[in-house]
């Protein structure tokens, strides 16, 4: 009875040794499966900029001692503008007219996750450029005899997004912000063509609000320079400048087709020579 025992602990002990080892053979195998080399994705608009990180995952004892990884992107798209190391390492962003180099060594190991540089990327079209990345070295740090490691690569990209325009923003005049008054005008008939053309009236010129602009105000035909607003006195009473400006702008925003007509009428006659007015008349 105790010889049978002894036979079936043996036998279990060794079924334990050979699955222990084979456990340990599959946990060395998959700790090295699990050692990879990244490089991330982003994004921008066409202009903007757009930043990714190379990354060592998964490095076991003794550690990372040295790399170099080579990262090629397309330079119709793309533009490298600069590129950080980290782990005292080395980036060199102009390697290559498309590669970006990141290089490095740690006497010391490094383990477990780590990012080794970064890089930042100009947008200079729309479209996806690939980061391809390729592992050139990447050893751990055994004193004297440093091995290989076996690492998977991970590409990465960067999508650029065509620019979104900015739409103009209209800027209206301001109720009541004194642009004009009834006092700029000369006759009743050009300061209805401006109420008319904004009928909120923010120069307010109804103020009893009956519709009728500056009802003070002559008719045209009895004042000078045919009605429009006073531009200056003097050399400096030019009507294509100043405050006539203004009015024709004023006047455009929003006169129907009959009263932009008018307008051309107006200022036909204003930049007419006045001798050639006095003798129209």
């Amino acid at each position: 009875m105790n010889e049978r025992t002894t036979l079936a602990t043996r036998a279990i002990a060794a079924v334990a040794v050979a699955l222990a080892v084979c456990a340990g053979i599959l946990v060395t195998n998959v700790s090295a499966q699990q050692a990879s080399v990244s490089v991330g994705s982003s994004s921008a608009a066409v202009g903007g900029e757009a930043s990714v990180t190379a990354t060592a995952l998964g490095i076991t004892a003794p550690g990372l001692g040295a790399w170099t990884l080579d990262i090629t992107y397309d330079t119709a798209l793309l533009t490298a503008l600069a590129c950080i190391p980290e782990q005292g390492g080395v980036c060199n962003p102009m390697f290559d007219s498309n590669v970006v180099r990141i290089t490095g060594a740690s006497a010391s190991g490094i383990e477990g996750d780590n990012s080794l540089g970064s890089i930042t990327f100009r947008c200079d079209a729309a479209g996806t450029s690939a980061l391809d990345l390729a592992i050139v070295l990447i050893v751990d740090a055994t004193i004297g005899d440093p091995q290989f490691i076996t690492a998977t690569a991970s590409d990465g990209s960067i999508e650029c997004g065509a620019a979104t325009p900015v739409p103009p923003t209209a800027t209206p005049l301001a109720s009541g912000d004194g642009t004009f008054d009834c006092s700029d005008f000369t006759n009743q008939e050009t300061a209805q063509v401006i109420l008319e053309a904004d009928p909120t009236d923010p120069n307010n010129l109804d103020p009893d609000v009956d519709g009728v602009a500056c009802e003070e105000l002559p008719p045209r035909g009895t004042a000078p320079v045919d009605g429009f607003p006073t531009v200056g006195t003097g050399g400096d009473a030019d009507p294509s400048t100043g405050r006539m400006v203004r009015w024709l702008t004023a006047a455009l925003a929003g006169v129907s087709l009959a009263g932009l007509a008018s307008i051309a009428v107006l200022w036909t006659r204003a930049t007419r020579p006045v001798g050639e007015r006095i003798f129209r008349r």
